[in-house]
């Protein structure tokens, strides 16, 4: 129910932004601003959408690790070793949101690097983990989707790199733009502006591509948690 319930909040996430186009490193929407477009809004969905991603993921590649008898990464070892805790990508990425609303409040788009490098991290444990679970497959279905999820992370960790990274290295907002922004409960809009065609990889990628990424792993995840108990029952009455 979590993995399933993880899928829905982060699937509305990003159709809720698809509907309110904005960017709130530059305080900009393409729409009227709105209440629903505005920096805060926008940020208080992506948060719940990423988390939700971080766990769905984490559970899946924990879950699955077990049933499979695969290893996780080293890190595993060291954080269980001085936390007494399992590892987990969940609280990286409550310090990636952190770096993020610090960048909404500040407006400072190098916190949104920080971020980024955040990511580029929990993308490095997704690659290694889902490469030990490509390793341990048993099926056909298993080895695509855990060769999926290797290659999204590896995206995932080069487009932060090669894109995110450096557009929000450089920006910085006009003067104009500046001068105007009232709050964080309001935008500037600009349906014009260059910066939605700069943006177009990441909006196309994250809305659409991470969305049904995550749908996929939702519906492999519930597959081989029926199968696993069908198997259980047989073994049962056996």
């Amino acid at each position: 129910l979590i993995v399933c319930g993880s899928s829905v909040l982060f699937a509305f996430s990003c159709f809720y932004r698809a509907l309110n186009i904005a960017d709130e490193g530059a305080a900009m929407c393409r729409g009227s601003p709105t209440p629903f477009n505005a920096p805060v809004s926008g940020r208080f969905i992506a948060t719940l959408g990423e988390v939700a991603l971080v766990v769905q993921v984490s559970i899946y590649i924990q879950e699955t690790a077990v049933r499979l008898g695969a290893v996780q990464g080293l890190w595993r070892t060291i954080f269980h070793r001085y936390t007494s805790m399992p590892f987990s990508t969940i609280l990286p990425v409550i310090f990636a949101e952190v770096m993020s609303w610090s960048g909404v409040i500040s407006g400072n788009s190098k916190f949104y690097c920080a971020e980024y490098v955040i990511w580029m991290v929990i993308a490095f444990t997704w690659a290694w983990d889902s490469a030990e679970l490509l390793n341990k497959s048993r099926s056909y279905s298993e080895t695509v989707m855990h060769a999926a999820i290797l290659l999204g992370s590896i995206g995932l960790f080069f487009f932060n790199a090669f894109f995110e990274i450096p557009h929000f290295f450089k920006y910085q907002r006009d003067g104009t733009a500046a001068a105007h922004i009232p709050g964080l409960w309001e935008c500037i809009q600009d349906e014009s502006s260059p910066l939605w065609m700069k943006r177009l990889p990441f909006f196309f990628c994250y809305f659409i591509g991470c969305s049904w990424s995550s749908v996929a792993v939702a519906y492999r995840f519930m597959r081989a948690f029926r199968k696993s108990s069908l198997n259980s029952s047989d073994s049962k009455k056996a």
